[in-house]
């Protein structure tokens, strides 16, 4: 509880008071880098709280809905072989699968046949020029896979070593069978990789970061004639992180768009030249102008 209120009264100070910064220079660093990671990972829990509430309830229900409409998907009955590289199928062709839209909504939409796109269509007959036309995102020939390519529109990938495949309802409905149990714990990934961002990753990149906006607080110390070591400007900007990264959480939040570049870097080192006005009141820090 002591330790609760220790960190309040530091994380209130670090924001609201600049003559607090004169008892920050005479704490240990430890004081400062611990107040740091309590800061970090209290904001990381409850940004992870913040994001999974509007995330995590459509997931669910996207679990749900996958593990109970995909094994509808495959067309029964349908066989897919490749041997020697050439594929057969055991239906009449084309055979067209359509996007599943019933996993990704309750409702799916009516569309009509002209405007219908498919995930996959398999025509033996069929030339790799035919991709546009088939309106599939994959196209299964007789010899080749054909897939969307950002830079040409679509990549060929010949089936010439591939022999002894074999797919069918039984083939894929295991393979949805394997994949449920990662399915159901796809919440729970999403919640630790969150976490992860949150509370460990960002707090290191600002670490790394004040290591050089350090060395332009030792510039402006400089100019202001103030004796201040490296290490006391970094433990100084331990505290005075506290305001550019609660901007930048404000502003994510609310979907505002920094109006310049390094917005942040640039309000951390205006507060910063503040807080080292502040401190040039103390006659102690000035060093000798001649």
């Amino acid at each position: 509880m002591i330790k609760l209120r220790v960190f309040l009264r530091t994380f209130s100070k670090s924001l609201t008071s600049l003559t607090y910064y004169h008892e920050v220079l005479n704490a240990g660093f430890s004081f400062s880098f611990k107040y740091f990671v309590a800061f970090s990972f209290i904001l990381g829990i409850m940004l992870t709280i913040f994001v999974c509430s509007m995330i995590l309830p459509p997931l669910n229900h996207f679990s749900d809905r996958f593990l109970t409409r995909a094994v509808n998907l495959y067309p029964p009955g349908l066989e897919i072989q490749i041997t020697d590289g050439t594929l057969t199928v055991n239906k009449n062709e084309p055979i067209r699968i359509p996007i599943p839209y019933e996993l990704i909504t309750d409702v799916p939409p009516a569309i009509s046949d002209q405007k219908q796109k498919y995930l996959l269509t398999i025509d033996t007959k069929a030339k790799t020029d035919d991709y546009e036309k088939s309106q599939s995102l994959l196209l299964l020939t007789e010899n080749q896979l054909v897939a969307p390519d950002e830079g040409s529109g679509y990549s060929v990938y010949p089936f010439s070593e591939v022999t002894g495949v074999k797919i069918n309802k039984e083939t894929v409905d295991q393979i949805i069978r394997g994949a449920a149990p990662f399915v159901k714990a796809l919440p729970y990934l999403v919640t630790a990789i969150l976490f992860i961002i949150m509370a460990i990753f960002l707090p290191l990149s600002r670490l790394f970061s004040l290591l050089l906006l350090t060395f332009i607080t030792m510039i402006f110390a400089k100019l202001l004639h103030l004796k201040l070591t490296y290490r006391q400007l970094y433990q100084l900007g331990l505290h005075a992180l506290t305001v550019p990264v609660l901007i930048q959480v404000i502003m994510t939040l609310f979907s505002l768009i920094p109006p310049l570049p390094f917005f942040n870097s640039i309000v951390y080192l205006l507060y910063f030249l503040v807080i080292l006005a502040e401190l040039r009141k103390d006659p102690k820090l000035m060093s000798n102008v001649s």
